[in-house]
């Protein structure tokens, strides 16, 4: 049982903590003197810690992998929940070989059409709907100056291009968009000892394409870490696998069409990064540049890690196979891109 007298108590600084680690900006992990491990998250306002709280408290009772709520202290906007684990997505992204990273795909896939199933009964007051037209656009937008940087200026495949991606964007802006979190990341992925995988982060929580989602839970970025790499773990298989856990939890969702999805999220992902990434080297003394480059260390290696990622088909869709492959044929590196360092 957990002695919530002796949390409360200890939140309220009356009784002194084994220990406090600070993980990142606003989350610690406290030990208390009972042994009990908790995350304790200072939340920006009052609303986003109604939000998370219930939101958590919501899911965990369906049997969603999301950690318990221990406590909520508003009156000092904390929010503690038990310890999820040590490590994250990113992490095994950064340090395990790929083999392991899929496997760990596999369980987010799981989780993931888990919540976003059990989520469809959450009130409609706590949800934020983003606007599917504007967020398509934006996409299409970064998507087009990453194939631009790409390319080069090479007027013939630059057109195919546009075109293709004009098309996939449009396709995937009418798909099926689901509830979740809306800070969705690899580093809000936690696996603990024993390897079970929970969500962590839902304090903004509304609707969004679940593929987009799935690819970058899965995908880790290594930002502020010293040697952090682009690493994604998808294969044709695990997007193959994470389409046949959607239609399990969501029989309406189609597998082919999931997987057609995947894909196209897959692709214009990484082409949104060589676009800030290629703005990076254009502009290299703007605040934005200062930030990126704060966070992701060496550009040119992330360069050339996003065009193997562009390059690897994950399903049999005409236009992302085709755009992928134009992609092989027509990208270069010269010594003025973002491939070179400095």
């Amino acid at each position: 049982m957990i002695d919530r007298s002796l949390l409360r108590q200890t939140v309220l600084g009356n009784t002194p903590p084994a220990s406090i680690e600070q993980v990142s900006a606003h989350v610690y992990k406290v030990t208390l003197s009972d042994g009990l491990e908790v995350a304790l998250k200072r939340v920006a306002d009052p609303p986003s810690l109604s939000t998370e709280s219930l939101v958590l408290e919501r899911l965990h009772r369906l049997g969603c992998p999301v950690p318990e709520v221990h406590l909520v202290e508003p009156s000092l906007r904390i929010l503690v929940t038990a310890w999820a684990g040590d490590r994250t997505m990113d992490d095994i992204c950064q340090e395990e070989d790929p083999e392991t990273a899929a496997q760990r795909g596999g369980d987010v896939a799981e989780g993931l059409c888990r919540i976003e199933a059990a989520a469809k009964e959450l009130d409609e007051g706590l949800l934020l709907r983003p606007d599917a037209e504007g967020e398509a656009a934006g996409i299409l937008r970064e998507a087009r100056c990453g194939a631009e940087a790409l390319l080069r200026g090479d007027a013939r495949p630059l057109a195919e291009a546009r075109g293709a991606l004009t098309r996939t964007a449009e396709r995937l802006r009418a798909g099926a968009r689901a509830v979740a979190s809306l800070d969705y990341n690899a580093r809000n992925v936690v696996i603990d000892r024993g390897g079970a995988v929970r969500f962590i982060d839902f304090s903004s929580v509304g609707w969004d394409w679940p593929e987009r989602r799935f690819i970058q839970y899965v995908t880790g970025l290594g930002a502020y870490r010293k040697g952090g790499r682009l690493v994604s773990p998808l294969t044709p298989e695990l997007a193959a696998l994470y389409a046949r856990r959607r239609r399990r939890f969501s029989p309406e969702a189609g597998e082919e069409a999931v997987l057609h999805a995947v894909d196209a999220h897959d692709l214009l992902f990484h082409l949104v990064i060589l676009a800030r990434l290629a703005r990076l080297r254009r502009c290299p003394e703007t605040p934005a540049a200062r930030l990126l480059r704060r966070a992701w260390d060496a550009p040119g290696a992330r360069w050339r890690q996003a065009l193997l990622h562009l390059g690897r088909p994950l399903s049999d869709d005409p236009d992302v196979s085709a755009l992928r492959d134009l992609f092989r044929r027509h990208s270069r590196i010269a010594p003025d891109d973002p491939s070179s360092e400095k």
